[in-house]
């Protein structure tokens, strides 16, 4: 069966899904980088197959009516899963771009080696997948591998555009760090070394919607995609600006509302606390 090649505006679509769900994900909801990308490449797989089914589907209906007329030679175009040399180089275009911004966050939310390593081994693989129309034959698992990677360069680019974009157009607000434990407080990614029972200096954030919950002697804080384990005794009180988080409770934070903001640790207990990413 003959049909035309991919097109550009084909990729619109898939493009878009990823974009805007990864977008939303990550700005309402407290999901971890793992989970994005599970969801993504998921949204992508469930997006190629309704994309290879309706295109069987027309095939099916142009193969009737073409037993009904003859075929001139004039009307040959190229072989199904052919996709142009032009969108090739646009997708690998954007997954270049996608890597630098990705690069970018990674600078700004500080990930460990691993999370980076994660987001980069995805970008490969599904650059992987739209230059895959080199070494596989079969054009149906060559529209299915590039339907999920376009759906994933849409992820991707929210994924690292999202902080980015904060981190340029965004004024920094400061937050205060009040520590009334006696061990210090510390966090090398944020250059956060508070003394016990002292304060910070005023340290410089971005103005993101942060996300507090407080599980027996964890407080896990949620930024964007990226998520830091902080070891706080269950008896400690922890308060940030003004408002209580108990064992069991989580607050939600959009530290654009107010240029300052204050952390209040008060521990009960001679206990260590630390940061863990």
């Amino acid at each position: 069966m003959i049909e035309k090649e991919e097109t550009l505006t084909s990729q619109v679509m898939p493009f878009f899904l990823g974009l805007i769900t990864n977008s939303t994900l990550i700005l309402i909801t407290e999901l971890g980088l793992t989970w994005l990308v599970l969801i993504t490449i998921g949204i992508g797989i469930v997006y190629s197959v309704l994309h290879v089914s309706r295109k069987k589907s027309k095939k099916s209906r142009k193969y009737e009516q073409k037993k009904l007329k003859p075929e001139k030679v004039s009307d040959r175009t190229v072989p199904e899963g052919t996709q142009s040399r032009r969108v090739t180089k646009v997708l690998i275009r954007g997954f270049i771009i996608a890597i630098i911004l990705v690069g970018v966050a990674s600078l700004i939310l500080r990930p460990t080696f691993g999370v980076i390593l994660q987001l980069m081994g995805w970008l490969v693989i599904m650059i992987t997948f739209v230059l895959s129309g080199n070494f596989l034959s079969g054009a149906k698992m060559v529209i299915f591998l590039r339907g999920i990677a376009v759906v994933s360069l849409g992820g991707a680019l929210s994924i690292g555009g999202i902080p980015t974009y904060e981190y340029i157009t965004a004024e920094p607000v400061q937050l205060t760090i009040y520590n009334y434990c006696s061990s210090p407080i510390v966090y090398d990614p944020l250059d956060i070394n508070v003394p016990g029972n002292t304060k910070s200096k005023p340290i410089d954030l971005l103005p993101l919607t942060v996300t507090f919950k407080r599980e027996r002697d964890y407080v896990f804080v949620h930024i964007l995609w990226h998520t830091v384990e902080y070891d706080v005794p269950e008896d400690a009180f922890v308060k940030i600006n003004g408002d209580i988080i108990k064992p069991g409770e989580s607050l939600r934070v959009d530290l654009s509302e107010q240029k300052e903001h204050e952390l209040l640790i008060e521990c009960k207990s001679n206990s260590t606390i630390s940061f863990r990413i």
